[in-house]
């Protein structure tokens, strides 16, 4: 009794799963058809902005480092008042489910922080959790966010942290395909060329800056800064949709290989019982023969 009793319960048991993992597929599926379109669109147009971005704070790199060349003093690469430090930011997410690319992200991470003199943001109870277990002792910022779509307004006590430093590099994973979701690495202060490499007068693309590099520069940095930052939440929640389809459809495909185990096993246990009971009966009729 106790093993039918056990193989009726496993039953139920995957029942419940198989029913939660197509669910669970079914909303992500309507979530990602709903907002695929709409990143993907946006992330050819805002790589081409951050690209502009970057030659715009380039051209104002140059043009401090030509008026401070004869004074000693270093260059500053922005109009914003900032606390001249780094940040190094964590998307996550609040919920489980989402495969292995929040880990995957969060693996990246914290190997690069590591080696560098960062401070740290972490968006998402995942992250948090991940940063608690791990080894690095490193006190940082913590910001909540819902892991469906989000607004400016959602993102403003974040972007607030965020706009008091002068270079801020975004931890995300980035939609490839249905398969392949990328630990991903970004700077939304337009810092990537200036990081590695001191502008030259043969490395600036040159503009014409109406009405002025200083007021555009402003421009990019409080309005397109917000943006670039806006769309790494985006990417990100295009690349844990399709994690997550993936998990389920590896989840449904287990699940499809062990309910008929299960049901094969408990079928060998009704016949051995079966075969128990003829047994016993025979023996008892045996037994009766030999008694008379």
């Amino acid at each position: 009794m106790q093993n039918k009793n056990k193989t009726q319960a496993e039953l139920e048991l995957v029942g419940t799963l198989k029913m939660l993992a197509e669910a669970y597929e079914e909303v992500s599926v309507l979530k990602m058809q709903k907002v695929r379109g709409s990143v993907l669109t946006t992330r050819d147009f805002l790589d081409g902005l951050s690209s502009v971005f970057i030659d715009v704070k380039r051209n104002y790199g140059h043009r401090i480092q030509k008026l401070m060349k004869n004074k000693g003093s270093v260059a500053t690469f922005t109009t914003r008042a900032n606390n001249g430090k780094n940040l190094s930011v964590l998307l996550s997410a609040n919920s489980k489910f989402y495969g292995d690319i929040i880990r995957r992200v969060f693996d990246t991470f914290i190997k690069d922080i590591q080696k560098k003199n960062t401070d740290v943001l972490i968006v998402g109870k995942m992250g948090k959790e991940f940063m608690e277990g791990s080894k690095l002792k490193r006190n940082y910022f913590y910001f909540d966010l819902s892991d469906g779509e989000v607004t400016v307004d959602d993102l403003k006590p974040i972007v607030d942290t965020l706009v008091q430093y002068e270079t801020v590099n975004v931890y995300y994973g980035r939609f490839s395909n249905m398969v392949n979701q990328i630990p991903t690495l970004t700077n939304v202060s337009g810092h990537e060329i200036l990081d590695t490499k001191e502008a030259t007068q043969d490395d600036v693309v040159q503009y014409a800056f109406e009405p002025s590099l200083d007021k555009i520069l402003t421009f990019f940095e409080n309005q397109v800064f917000v943006s670039l930052f806006k769309q790494t939440i985006n990417e990100g929640e295009l690349a844990r949709l399709a994690s997550r389809i993936r998990a389920m459809e590896e989840a449904l495909g287990n699940i499809e290989e062990i309910e008929p185990r299960i049901i094969r096993e408990g079928r060998i246990y009704r016949k051995s019982q079966q075969n128990k009971k003829q047994l016993d009966m025979l023996t008892s009729v045996y037994f009766l023969k030999n008694n008379r």
